[in-house]
């Protein structure tokens, strides 16, 4: 499943899907507010992006209406995420 933000819509984009991602970083939970201003794939509307420390690093889980996916990644790899995350939406910015 691809989810995508765009890096104009706010809270909603890109600057949420960066602190949901830093969330992850730090071990820690978070929950996108208005997941709904995604894009999935076929057109499908995010309706939960969100993270959440488990074991083995940090689960990121996306559902859209239907069906949803959970990723788990170690806590290195959730760094990485967000500081590519970060340099998008830097690169992005109006």
């Amino acid at each position: 499943m691809t989810v995508r933000a765009a890096a104009d819509v706010g809270d909603g984009g890109a600057s949420g899907l960066v602190a949901v991602l830093s969330a992850a970083a730090r071990g820690e939970a978070a929950e996108l507010e208005r997941p709904d201003r995604l894009a999935a794939d076929g057109g499908a509307v995010p309706v939960r992006l969100g993270c959440g420390p488990c074991g083995e690093g940090v689960a990121f889980d996306v559902r859209v209406v239907g069906r949803g996916a959970t990723v788990v990644v170690s806590l290195a790899e959730a760094g990485r995420l967000a500081a590519a995350a970060r340099r998008w939406a830097a690169a992005t910015s109006p």
